[in-house]
């Protein structure tokens, strides 16, 4: 694809895809009140609720703001933007993001505790595993470098909010595998009956799966992307803004392109992150993954 008409096609199904996201979540929680928790004749009935409502009230914020950032895109150092708004800020943008992306961890970490997703052995206490916790304070780490960035322009940021990111997929390959050895150990001792396992099993796999693409895109692609363009920084002698000067740029200039060449090294990511990202929130609130 080349010129405004790629760009604009390539957009026009990000606001279908953000609006059909919105949709979904809409009708997603009035099943989930409906229903009580999960799909009828679900494992573990009335006990899942409080889990299942927390688990969609985490992801409201993550569906309302891939939907935003779905019709008004940005690239936040370059100030590239969709629409003149401040709606398209990007620091809006971004700080909006951070909270949103605090929530997505969290929504795993709690899919584990509790004894939710891995049963503990034999008269032991449930328990987090420390990769599920280190997924957390890794995002929350990655958060305001990620602002920073956006911020000063500074992309030495951007290349550390990438291994931070990459991190994340590392714990969850490792919260993924402890799910399973742990059912594993269940079903050797006769304390799991055999079948989905209330989708615990499918939801450890998907994270071993899910996290060694993240950990390789991170990895390959993500980090020596930035790495990158901090070396082109570098040797055009680039001037970083200071933090207050900052912000009110990032807050101010938008630099509106709607041509193809603008988002042509962004639109993978965004597509993929706005639509499977999504999908993989709505598919954990709806099966409620738990140990049975």
């Amino acid at each position: 694809m080349a010129g405004t008409a790629g760009a604009a096609a390539w957009h026009a199904g990000m606001c279908a895809l953000g609006a059909l996201n919105l949709a979904a979540y809409a009708a997603l929680a009035r099943r989930v009140r409906a229903r009580g928790a999960g799909p009828a004749g679900a494992p573990g009935g009335g006990a899942l609720v409080p889990y299942q409502r927390t688990l969609l009230a985490l992801c409201g914020p993550w569906v309302a703001v891939c939907a935003w950032r779905s019709f008004l895109p940005s690239i936040y150092v370059s100030r590239v933007v969709w629409a003149p708004t401040v709606l398209n800020a990007v620091l809006l943008h971004r700080t909006a993001a951070s909270f949103a992306e605090v929530c997505g961890p969290m929504c795993l970490m709690l899919a584990v505790c509790a004894g939710h997703c891995m049963p503990p052995a034999p008269g032991a206490a449930s328990r987090v595993p420390l990769s599920a916790l280190g997924a957390v304070v890794l995002t929350i780490l990655a958060e305001p470098l990620d602002c920073l960035s956006t911020i000063t322009t500074d992309n030495a940021f951007s290349v550390i909010v990438s291994y931070l990111w990459a991190g994340v997929g590392l714990c969850n390959i490792l919260t993924g595998a402890q799910i399973l050895v742990a059912l594993r150990a269940a079903r050797s001792q006769g304390r799991k009956p055999r079948g989905s396992g209330g989708g615990a099993g499918v939801f450890g796999t998907c994270l071993v799966v899910f996290g060694l693409v993240y950990l390789a895109y991170m990895l390959l692609i993500d980090g020596p992307r930035y790495i990158e363009e901090w070396r082109e920084d570098q040797a055009n002698h680039k001037k970083y803004f200071s933090f207050w000067d900052g912000v009110q740029d990032s807050m101010e200039t938008r630099h509106v392109r709607r041509t193809w060449g603008d988002w042509v090294n962004d639109w993978f990511w965004m597509t993929s992150y706005f639509s499977a990202g999504v999908w993989g929130a709505f598919l954990m609130v709806w099966t409620v993954p738990h140990y049975k």
